[in-house]
């Protein structure tokens, strides 16, 4: 037996069971009843614009699934924390004995315990701004080449 799951559009509120599709996938398409554009993506259904998705370049579809896809995980995130799921401070854990398959740690390139959370504003900026400019070579030098001295 297939898993089922059941899913409500977020424009006419009608409810429908369909086949879960394998974790991860991305599905848009019409809603059946009132033909606006959905999309599903981890069991959530996000409204899109119709317009977009029908007339809009590859750019600019790409955009809005992205800003879709980023708005559903911040709104589940804030769920998260609002329910106390995540501690505010990591527990330490013992030290392993070393091994030959040890996994070496990585560590982000900066650390600022005093810093700010990221707000969604600035992650719209991130994928409105830097995301298309970080292809370019000058803009990504100018941003992750490390300082040298001289």
């Amino acid at each position: 037996m297939f898993p089922v799951i059941e899913v409500q559009c977020p424009f006419c509120k009608t409810t429908g069971q369909i086949m879960a599709p394998p974790m991860g996938s991305i599905v848009v398409g019409p809603c059946p009843r009132c033909s606006e554009m959905v999309l599903l993506y981890d069991g959530t259904v996000m409204p899109l614009d119709k317009e977009i998705i029908n007339e809009g370049t590859a750019e600019e579809k790409k955009h809005h699934l992205l800003e879709t896809i980023v708005e559903m995980v911040a709104v589940k995130v804030d769920e998260l924390v609002e329910r106390g799921e995540i501690e505010a401070e990591p527990k330490l854990r013992g030290r392993r004995k070393a091994s030959s398959s040890r996994q070496k740690r990585i560590f982000p390139s900066v650390t600022n315990r005093d810093a700010t959370p990221i707000s969604r504003e600035e992650v719209r900026d991130f994928i409105n701004i830097d995301l298309h400019l970080i292809d370019s070579k000058d803009y990504f030098d100018k941003i992750f080449r490390k300082k040298r001295k001289n």
